[in-house]
């Protein structure tokens, strides 16, 4: 594997710290419980970026239904969006999200 860090467009900079954003924001929400601990790394490939988070629930989150009454429960959607590819893993402990970002 390639592990040098890509040069990315600002946009797509932009992109990756969403991404980043929202999956965070996720495990710190339904992820645990106060005091456990979550990973985030970004790992780079030659012309990609992969977000992810681990978390210690393993409750898959899950893409909720469009709705103009609901104020929250659009991340996901943001990530779809967003990411060339996104999907979850399963760990012992918990598992793993993330996301793929051409830079």
């Amino acid at each position: 594997m390639d592990y040098r860090i890509p040069t990315a467009a600002p946009a797509r900079v932009d992109d990756v710290l969403l991404i980043t954003s929202e999956l965070v924001t996720n495990a710190v929400r339904y992820g645990g419980e106060p005091g456990d601990s979550l990973t985030v790394a970004l790992v780079p490939l030659t012309g990609t970026v992969r977000v992810e988070v681990h978390d210690t629930v393993r409750r898959r989150p899950r893409l909720r239904p469009e709705s103009a009454e609901r104020q929250r429960g659009r991340g996901l959607w943001i990530v779809e969006t967003l990411a060339n590819q996104w999907g979850m893993d399963d760990r012992p402990l918990g598992k793993l999200v993330w996301a793929v970002v051409t830079v």
